[in-house]
């Protein structure tokens, strides 16, 4: 090795070892721009909390935030007789180590038996001039416990987002990113929030509305909670 080459390896070392003492000292925590309540009323939607199960429970941080609740509305179907749609709210508020509190649905849903047949990225838009991006998933998988449609097949579409101080973003891999920078350049970590829309369909051997229509079901939905669920005036 030439010592012309060796000059500059000594060069790069010192500036990387140099920028050390430019990181932040510590770190400040700044929280969510998310409303961590979800509201009793949506519109023609009417919200009821429930309990968020042991197993999702188990695999968080202790000092996590989290809410759920069920949204119902009574429509008439194309038949003319009424039924119950149902849409399930779920949100995460991360504690300390964001890494322990919010895992991305892609990892988790096929540790709990739903095999994702389609993903999409898309940008809600929402009254008031704000857009929405969301990652759009849906899933299927086999009914268990002891009903009478236990071992068939359903379909499952969800929709999530993730929400920091400022930022907004349906990538978890932005989300890291934007993490990091503020960390860095910031000195301060922003207090991330998940939220994830979903509802089940397509029961095997049940009528019932296909999987575009629940997604506009979910979308609308989506964008009634909007100002319900952000600090607008917090977000960029």
């Amino acid at each position: 090795m030439s010592l012309r080459r060796i000059a500059s390896l000594n060069i790069v070392l010192a500036i990387g070892l140099g920028s050390i003492f430019l990181l932040p000292k510590s770190y400040g925590i700044r929280d969510s721009a998310v409303v961590a309540a979800f509201p009793q009323r949506v519109g023609e939607w009417r919200g009821e909390e429930v309990e968020t199960p042991d197993v999702v429970i188990s695999t968080l941080a202790k000092d996590t935030g989290h809410h759920r609740a069920i949204y119902s509305r009574t429509v008439r179907n194309p038949a003319g007789r009424l039924e119950q749609q149902q849409v399930a709210a779920f949100m995460v508020v991360a504690g300390a180590d964001m890494n322990s509190s919010i895992h991305r649905p892609e990892r988790c849903f096929p540790a709990q038996g739903m095999a994702i047949q389609e993903r999409e990225l898309l940008t809600l838009d929402i009254d008031g001039g704000h857009a929405l991006p969301v990652t759009m998933l849906d899933a299927e998988a086999v009914l268990g416990g002891d009903g009478p449609h236990k071992g068939k097949t359903y379909r499952q579409r969800a929709y999530y987002w993730f929400v920091g101080h400022t930022d907004v973003t349906n990538s978890h891999w932005e989300r890291t990113f934007l993490d990091m920078k503020d960390r860095v350049l910031g000195g301060y970590n922003q207090r991330w929030a998940y939220v994830m829309l979903s509802m089940n369909y397509g029961l095997e051997g049940v009528p019932g509305i296909g999987g575009e229509e629940v997604g506009r079901v979910i979308e609308k939905l989506i964008t009634e909670l909007y100002s319900d669920l952000h600090k607008t005036d917090q977000l960029d």
